[in-house]
Formats: C-alpha cells, sequence, structure tokens
C-alpha cells in the first residue's frame, strides 16, 4: 500500500506482490496524467507520477523493495 494514493497489492508471494504494486503504481500513474490531476486528494501526487515516468520498471522494483542499486 502507498499511503496517499489508491495503489496497493496482494498476492500469495513477496514476487507477485512487487510486480502487482509496480503495475498498480504504473496504472496509478496513466489514471493520473488522464483524469486524476485535477482531482483535489490526487494534484499532490505530481512528484510520484514525474517519478514513474522517469523510472523503468526494475529502478521501481528497488524503490518499493528499499534495494539499493
Amino acid at each position: 500500500m502507498l499511503p496517499g494514493t489508491p495503489v496497493a497489492a496482494d498476492s500469495t508471494t513477496l514476487d507477485e506482490a512487487i510486480d502487482d504494486f509496480v503495475m498498480a503504481l504504473r496504472e496509478y500513474g496513466e489514471d493520473w496524467e488522464e483524469r486524476l490531476h485535477v482531482a483535489p486528494n490526487h494534484k499532490e501526487n505530481w512528484a510520484l507520477v514525474c517519478f514513474l515516468n522517469l523510472v523503468t520498471d526494475e529502478e521501481l522494483q528497488d524503490w518499493v523493495t528499499g534495494r539499493p542499486r
């Protein structure tokens, strides 16, 4: 779960949950750009969306898990 966003993932293994979470983040970024950017409770997430647009899925997995690069 990512506080302040509707992003969460749940799975039977940690690796699956991480993959699902990355996919959920990507979907949130797309939804934010399409329509959520004008919603008052999502406006402040612009930095997260910018970050999502700059990183690869592998980098995002490292960020989610806290693994150093």
